[in-house]
């Protein structure tokens, strides 16, 4: 009885042990696809990942707001936020400016960049921050708190622009963009409903 008991067990142990490695080996190998899926879904991420390029024109040239050594604030897909109305409403987005305004004058603005004020209501004296719209300067505080609207891109240069914007940049440059016709007829009309009997609407018309 003995004897037939340790065959018996002699044929068991050798099954189970086989049994055991196969049951291994196939924990094993599953365990690598799941590893190796993880790592390609990983790397798939990785991949989509990408650092969206915005061209500014702040050196007068087209070039990626990258590769401008100079102190800006480039401001494009905010700008389709209904609370920003005006350049007023863009002080949060950049740092060391403050854009407020002033009611001396029509539109008139008080804009500080980096400790350097410019609110002057006499219009005998140069403004220290100068606001261009679509390349000209508006030369005076008033009407430079420009309206939300057509509006493709805003660029706030910090700093002493001179070099490259003249007189009038001690404190820096605030350049407005419209967007460009886009040579197909369309257009784009915006109303706005408020207190106190405010009604707005506004209008654009793309011609072919």
């Amino acid at each position: 009885n003995n004897s037939s008991n340790n065959k018996k067990k002699g044929r068991i142990m050798p099954f189970l042990s086989n049994h055991f490695r196969s049951i291994l080996t196939i924990v094993s190998f599953s365990l690598v696809l799941t590893s190796f899926s993880v790592v390609s879904y990983g790397q798939d991420e990785t991949s989509n990942l990408e650092i969206e390029e915005i061209i500014v024109t702040a050196q007068k040239r087209e070039e990626s707001l990258q590769d401008v050594p100079i102190a800006i604030t480039a401001i494009t897909e905010q700008l389709g936020d209904a609370t920003i109305r005006n350049i007023a409403d863009l002080s949060a987005f950049a740092p060391n400016v403050i854009i407020g305004e002033t009611s001396v004058r029509s539109r008139g603005s008080a804009i500080t960049i980096r400790g350097i004020n410019s609110s002057e209501s006499d219009k005998s004296f140069d403004p220290k921050i100068l606001v261009e719209l679509d390349g000209v300067a508006i030369g005076t505080n008033s009407g430079q708190v420009i309206e939300n609207f057509d509006l493709e891109r805003i660029e706030i240069l910090r700093g002493p622009q001179g070099t490259l914007f003249g007189k009038n940049t001690n404190g820096g440059v605030i350049r407005v963009m419209r967007t460009k016709p886009t040579g197909e007829f369309g257009g784009k009309v915006q109303a706005t409903v408020g207190d106190n009997g405010q009604e707005e609407l506004r209008a654009i018309i793309n011609t072919s």
